[in-house]
């Protein structure tokens, strides 16, 4: 499903320019692809090493995708590919 410029406008003014958190670390919004809605039931990161300038890379991956548990982990790198953090995520879909 693509997403039309103004709803990518909206999303984009839902969760970065009116949130001042991702504003002040200079988040921006790459793709937006539309899905389920689905919230958090547990998170663990490690975290492994600081960030302190240049671009953030999250890259993400859908470990198990199920009818109602979904399962991903992130790899959080610095820009000259150092990882920085290692996340494991389990959502429930509503």
């Amino acid at each position: 499903m693509e997403i039309t410029p103004e709803r990518q406008d909206a999303i984009r003014k839902r969760l970065i320019d009116s949130n001042n958190y991702p504003r002040m670390l200079g988040f921006a919004l790459d793709a937006v692809e539309h899905g389920d809605r689905f919230t958090t039931v547990e998170m663990k990161v490690n975290y492994l090493s600081p960030i302190k300038e240049g671009k953030v890379i999250a890259d993400a991956r859908l470990i198990k995708t199920g009818r109602r548990v979904i399962v991903a982990d992130c790899d959080v790198s610095n820009c000259q590919g150092k990882l920085a953090a290692k996340a494991l995520v389990t959502y429930i879909r509503m």
